[in-house]
């Protein structure tokens, strides 16, 4: 916390000092990476293990990449409804039931 005095004698008044964690959240807004943090994906999936994250990205349908080390990656842009280039899609993909599937 920082003290800030006024000149003529006045009582100093404090100014509480920005949290590591408040920087780190105006330093992720202001320079975005084309990729989720670790935190941001933990956050998506509501998993902290990596296997678990993996299996939560597959059934919610988010693409993603496996790094060698076997964290997911995932891409703001299919997070977020844009292609790689950051345009919006152009249509929506048609979905078909697959009747012949079951049994």
């Amino acid at each position: 916390m920082s003290r800030l005095s006024v000149p003529g004698g006045s009582p100093s008044v404090a100014i509480p000092s920005p949290s590591r964690d408040q920087c780190k959240d105006r330093l992720a807004v202001s320079n975005p990476s084309p990729f989720l943090s670790p935190e941001e994906v933990a956050e998506l999936t509501g998993r902290r293990r990596v296997r678990a994250q993996v299996r939560a990205l597959v059934l919610m349908g988010v693409r993603h990449l496996i790094r060698p080390d076997g964290r997911p990656v995932v891409p703001r842009a299919a997070v977020f409804g844009q292609d790689l280039q950051g345009q919006e899609p152009n249509g929506e993909k048609e979905f078909k039931f697959r009747f012949d599937l079951l049994r």
